[in-house]
């Protein structure tokens, strides 16, 4: 080199040129990278701060959102716990109520029993109810085993047989007499309880002729008399009828309430004919009968409902009682007449 040096030439500092320009170049990256690498850790000690930031944050928010699960879990538990206290409560509640009222209605079975002259084929009491299904079965055994029957048993064949019964639900499961022919379950008065609450829930406690028609066709004892009597012990129904007793005696017509109906707010009286305020009707005034009892009898059937709050309002404006004297017009003869009467 030294000596190409000494004799120089132009294909030698060609290649010195080149040399050192490579030798700068790669000195130029090198300090490039240097540099860039500079800027980088200076961007990524700003960002740090950012960075541990962002991640305090998020599981800051993490903690919360599991704790927010931790409550929403505890107190879904305890509202299930609740909900479940509530629920035994009032199954024990209900469980105390049906005792409540088997017992009243098997006591009053018994009354009903006590006071029949005869013992009757449908209102068999327990004792009854096994020792007449002991006949059955020893009619049936003998029956099996000889081909005859003696003859105090035979009338028994005839009438009964035992029945297997297997519900579902389980409540009616085991053996059964039953009519021999239609193949309806008899009962026992205990028995009879279960079965008639089970038809009064599904009839929607409905009266005693709903659930009669409901269960005659497979039970062969049920009778009118029987459904009263466990009916008198239901709550509900007691409920039910006392408010439509309030309504009944409130729609009645008794005389006292006649009297405070005021025609003139339902009709308006001309000097021949008598017409409704809210409909198309007339009478004429000389037509045959009382006036007042075609009015009533018209109200009643087409506008009960004006009248019943026409009838609700006057306790409320009277306290309860009638200290006024209301007016009753009547069309006697083509000529009005207004008569003032005293309320009861």
């Amino acid at each position: 080199m030294h000596e190409k040096l000494k004799n120089p030439n132009l294909d030698t500092l060609t290649q010195l040129q080149n040399a050192i320009g490579k030798e700068k170049e790669a000195r130029d990256q090198k300090m490039n990278a240097t540099e860039s690498g500079r800027m980088n850790n200076m961007e990524i000690s700003k960002e740090r701060p950012n960075l541990v930031v962002m991640a305090n944050k998020t599981l800051r928010k993490s903690r919360e959102n599991n704790s927010e699960e931790e409550n929403e879990q505890n107190e879904l538990e305890l509202n299930l716990r609740e909900d479940v206290g509530v629920g035994a409560e009032k199954k024990a509640q209900k469980s105390v109520y049906l005792r409540e009222w088997r017992d009243k209605y098997l006591a009053d079975m018994e009354k009903v029993i006590g006071q029949k002259r005869i013992q009757p084929r449908n209102l068999l009491s327990e004792v009854n109810y096994k020792n007449l299904m002991e006949k059955v079965k020893l009619a049936e055994d003998t029956h099996r085993m000889n081909g005859q029957v003696p003859k105090h048993l035979n009338s028994v064949l005839k009438k009964y047989r035992i029945s297997r019964v297997n519900e579902p639900s389980g409540e009616m499961a085991g053996n059964f007499l039953a009519e021999n022919g239609t193949g309806r379950i008899i009962l026992s008065v205990a028995h009879l309880f279960n079965v008639l609450h089970k038809y009064h829930l599904l009839t929607g406690h409905r009266r005693s002729i709903s659930m009669f028609n409901a269960m005659k066709k497979e039970y062969a004892n049920v009778t009118v008399e029987s459904i009263i009597t466990f009916l008198s012990g239901c709550q509900e129904c007691k409920t039910e009828n006392k408010n439509k007793r309030r309504m009944a005696t409130l729609m009645m017509s008794y005389a006292y309430k006649e009297r405070r109906i005021d025609y003139k707010q339902f009709y308006q009286f001309g000097r021949d004919v008598i017409e409704c305020r809210h409909c198309a009707y007339r009478r004429w005034a000389d037509a045959p009968g009382k006036p007042t009892n075609a009015q009533r009898s018209h109200l009643k059937k087409y506008h009960m409902n004006v009248l019943a709050r026409y009838r609700t309002s006057i306790p409320e404006r009277d306290g309860g009682h009638s200290k006024t004297n209301d007016e009753e017009s009547s069309q006697n003869g083509g000529r009005t007449t207004t008569t003032t009467m005293a309320n009861e």
